[in-house]
This record gives structure tokens, C-alpha cells and sequence, in this order.
């Protein structure tokens, strides 16, 4: 498992803390709404209900407009 953490952490998707021997991982939401975004405008057309997601899963995402700016 730690494999694929630290390769989600090389991505940008986590973040990564050593606590000791221990590692605490936490999502990057920021990174990870991008990623989505980008993936369903890529994946989907923009049309996310496509990809099986429903209206409600994107009411928070950013739209692809928006994404292409920042």
C-alpha cells in the first residue's frame, strides 16, 4: 500500500507527514477536484453523467472553464 501512496504523494494528490515511524497521508481536495475535472472533460465531454457520476456528485467541482485558468 505504501507504494501506491507515495506515488499518489509524487502526484499531488496527498501529502505526506512522518510522525516516528509512521507516515500520515491526507488528501489534497484542491488537486484531486482538478484531476476530476479534467478527467471528465477529457473522458466525458463535460458531460459527467456520462461517466455515471449524477448531477449531485458535480454540484461541487469546478467547471472546466474555471480549471483552464488557475
Amino acid at each position: 500500500m505504501s507504494f501506491h501512496l507515495t506515488t499518489l504523494e509524487r502526484a499531488g494528490l496527498l501529502t505526506a507527514q512522518r510522525e516516528g515511524r509512521h507516515i500520515r497521508y491526507a488528501v489534497d481536495y484542491g488537486q484531486m477536484k482538478n484531476l476530476l475535472t479534467f478527467l471528465m472533460e477529457d473522458c466525458c465531454g463535460g458531460n459527467p453523467v456520462i461517466c455515471g457520476f449524477s448531477e449531485k456528485d458535480t454540484t461541487n467541482l469546478p467547471s472546466p472553464e474555471n480549471s483552464r485558468k488557475s
